[in-house]
């Protein structure tokens, strides 16, 4: 902890597991999506706002949907560069 303290990190969350379990939830790129709703509840967000989360989900349950549909077996995914490296 003194390194920390004395020369500082970079990314001090990977050294401690208290931060590093909640960091991918907590980001502040997503924070429209976890926080948009409750504001909306509190009235600090307009209608407009809260139209842009609800297209910008719908936006992501088609990419989600398109990726689904687009399944590759092992020998495709290799002809296509991508090789898998074996545990």
């Amino acid at each position: 902890v003194d390194d920390l303290v004395s020369r500082g990190a970079s990314e001090p969350y990977r050294m401690f597991t208290s931060r590093a379990e909640h960091r991918l939830l907590l980001r502040s790129d997503n924070a429209d999506e976890r926080l948009t709703e409750r504001a909306a509840q509190l009235r600090l967000v307009d209608d407009v706002q809260l139209q842009v989360l609800v297209a910008k989900r719908e936006a992501v349950e088609r990419g989600h949907a398109a990726l689904s549909s687009c399944q590759l077996s092992a020998a495709a995914w290799a002809a296509t560069g991508f090789v898998k490296k074996a545990d």
